[in-house]
C-alpha cells in the first residue's frame, strides 16, 4: 500500500481494517464488555521527549490524555459498533 505520508497511510481503509482484525483476534476471548470497540491510529510513537513516556518507558496517561484530548473526544462521540456474538 503506497502513501506519501504516515497520515495518509493510517487513513487508508485497508490499514484500518487490518488493525481492527488484529484487535478483534487478540481480544476474542474477552467478555463483550471488555472488548476494544473503538480506537485510533496516530502517526507517531510516544516518546520521552514529548513527555508521553517516563524514563522507565511507562506511559504517562495524563499527558497522553492532554495531547490527544480532541481525538479521544471524537472516539467517544462515534457510534460504537455492536459486539458480534461468536
Amino acid at each position: 500500500i503506497a502513501s506519501s505520508s504516515r497520515d495518509g497511510l493510517l487513513a487508508n481503509p485497508q490499514i484500518q481494517s487490518f488493525f481492527q482484525q488484529q484487535v478483534d483476534e487478540l481480544t476474542r476471548w474477552l467478555p463483550p464488555h471488555e472488548k476494544i470497540r473503538q480506537f485510533a491510529l496516530i502517526p507517531r510513537e510516544f516518546t520521552i521527549d514529548s513527555g508521553e513516556l517516563a524514563p522507565t518507558l511507562k506511559i504517562k496517561r495524563h499527558v497522553v490524555q492532554e495531547h490527544y484530548r480532541d481525538l479521544i473526544e471524537e472516539i467517544y462521540l462515534r457510534r460504537a459498533p455492536q459486539p458480534q456474538s461468536a
